[in-house]
This record gives C-alpha cells, structure tokens and sequence, in this order.
C-alpha cells in the first residue's frame, strides 16, 4: 500500500480535496482545502493519483464529525455547511471559467437549506440561447 503526505489546495468537482505531488495532481476523497493528509493511493495515473485520507495531520477548521459512516453516500458530511455553500459555489466558478471561459460570472449566492440533512434533490438545468 502506497501513502503519500500531500497538503491540500482546492476541492474537485464531487467534493474531492485537490493537492500536488512532484508536479502531479492527487484527488484525495475525504479531504479539505486548507489540510495536511496522509493518502493512500488508490489509483496512479500518468498526470494525476487518486487516493482517500488515512489520516488528517492538521486538520480544517471547516472540518466537523460526519452524521454517518456510510461512506458512499457521505461526500460532504465532513464539511461544516456553511464551508460546503462556499465551496460549491467555488466549483461552480471555476467550472464556468474554465469550460465556458467567463472569466467573472455572476453568479447569485447559494442559498442555505432551512435543514441541510435528511432530504434528495434532483435538478434539470435547462440552458436557452440568448
């Protein structure tokens, strides 16, 4: 098993942390900006590495005990929800610069749920031209 210390900058689209190792972006599932991480590598690739937190070595402030275990359905629950809204409003930033080349989009801020928890959503986005 290949462990990796990384230090984490970003978050990814789905919540991953995001660092850089010797030139190489490393995707860390269980991660938040801000962290210093031990990894284990899941995936190793020419340009990237996936890998999930062993151990948080310095931890977020943002970082909060999650409301369940149940890891393949819990891809935020450790990111205190304030943290999250600015978060994913970030992703959505940098998605719109980077894919559809807006350099400053506007964007109206993210609206906090009354309960964060306990609910699914589903969205159609639906785009015109003009």
């Amino acid at each position: 098993m290949e462990e990796l210390l990384v230090e984490i900058h970003g978050i990814a689209q789905g919540g991953d942390g995001v660092g850089r190792l010797d030139g190489m972006v490393v995707f860390v599932t269980g991660a938040l900006p801000g962290e210093r991480v031990l990894v284990r590598v899941g995936e190793r690739r020419q340009n990237y590495i996936r890998g999930s937190v062993l151990e948080v070595l310095t931890p977020s402030p943002d970082r909060v005990a999650p409301i369940t275990t149940d890891d393949g359905h819990a891809a935020w629950q450790h990111i205190a929800y304030p943290a999250q809204l600015r978060l994913k409003e970030m992703i959505v930033r940098e998605q719109l610069a980077k894919l559809a080349g807006l350099g400053d989009p506007p964007i109206a801020p993210i609206i906090a749920a009354p309960q964060p928890w306990g609910y699914r959503n589903t969205a159609r986005l639906h785009i015109a031209e003009g």
